[in-house]
């Protein structure tokens, strides 16, 4: 390695292993605050910021866009031919999280352009999320004794949703079920970052032993 790919890569080892660790810990406690109705009562928003924190941060993380510098799959182009495979391999494998995350991502960081097309707020929900929603409110009208949702609220519920995959925004629901694969990209990512420093490490032994 040159001199840059050496500060390239202590910069990428650095966001990947400290911001994931980070990552990690939010993702814990989203999950626990899932359960607390406590918490969830007396901060009604707290959910919401702790998934886009974790969107954004997971975004940063892998390196999603041209602006994220240091971020995880940035490595391979520094890295030998076995790391460069495990992050193909790792990309191809995670290819469905990577794009949900990107795009989330950069609708959360765009929400105040309001042109169309282009705000957060024109993103809909999913086949899934969409479907729950009709279930909930079919639930909720059987108990007063109707067997069907009213045409103007279920067209309503039919206009959250997404016109195609690029364009789903995440829900809770979503979120919850995607939460699994998401820790196993983060200690995969981990592993794979971990093995390129000690294969670095290696490297830089093995040039002062021939000084030596």
């Amino acid at each position: 390695m040159t001199n840059e790919q050496q500060k390239d890569f202590f910069n990428i080892w650095g966001v990947v292993i400290q911001i994931s660790n980070y990552l990690l810990g939010k993702i814990n406690e989203y999950e626990m605050i899932q359960t607390d109705n406590a918490v969830k009562e007396k901060f009604p928003l707290i959910s919401d910021v702790y998934m886009y924190s974790i969107i954004l941060d997971m975004a940063k993380v892998v390196g999603v866009t041209r602006s994220d510098k240091h971020g995880f799959l940035r490595l391979e182009r520094i890295s030998n031919k076995e790391i460069t495979r495990r992050i193909h391999d790792w990309e191809n494998k995670y290819v469905d999280i990577i794009k949900k995350i990107k795009v989330n991502r950069n609708k959360i960081i765009g929400h105040v352009d309001m042109q169309e097309g282009r705000s957060f707020m024109d993103m809909g929900f999913s086949e899934a999320e969409t479907e729950r929603r009709k279930n909930d409110f079919e639930e909720y009208f059987k108990h007063f004794g109707q067997d069907s949702i009213p045409e103007d609220l279920l067209s309503a519920i039919e206009k959250m949703r997404a016109s195609s995959p690029d364009n789903e925004r995440y829900s809770h629901s979503d979120f919850k079920e995607d939460i699994p694969q998401i820790k196993r990209a983060i200690h995969e990512m981990q592993e794979i970052t971990n093995r390129a420093n000690l294969i670095r490490y290696n490297e830089l032994q093995g040039s002062v032993s021939s000084l030596e």
